[in-house]
């Protein structure tokens, strides 16, 4: 079996770069999740999977977060904390 590359993406400049390079095995972890949505359609596009991070450290009145995250359409999650993966 081959080895394969997966690449976290702090930016949507980052994203194009390596959706451009090839890449199509993608994290992202964006400082405005308002991004996500983009993200997930320009990987989509490209017929690249894509998983967004939760946060590392949940605080409460947080959980919205996660309802937010599950909305964006992506393939999967990156899950950080045990409420995240409750809520999964």
């Amino acid at each position: 079996e081959q080895p394969a590359l997966h690449v976290l993406c702090r930016s949507l400049a980052q994203l194009d770069s390596v959706l451009e390079a090839g890449v199509r095995s993608i994290y992202v972890e964006f400082h405005d999740i308002r991004q996500y949505r983009e993200a997930v359609a320009k990987a989509h596009a490209v017929q690249a999977r894509i998983y967004l991070t939760t946060l590392r450290i949940q605080k409460p009145g947080e959980m919205g977060l996660f309802r937010a995250l599950a909305k964006q359409g992506a393939d999967g999650w990156l899950v950080r904390n045990l409420a995240a993966a409750r809520y999964a």
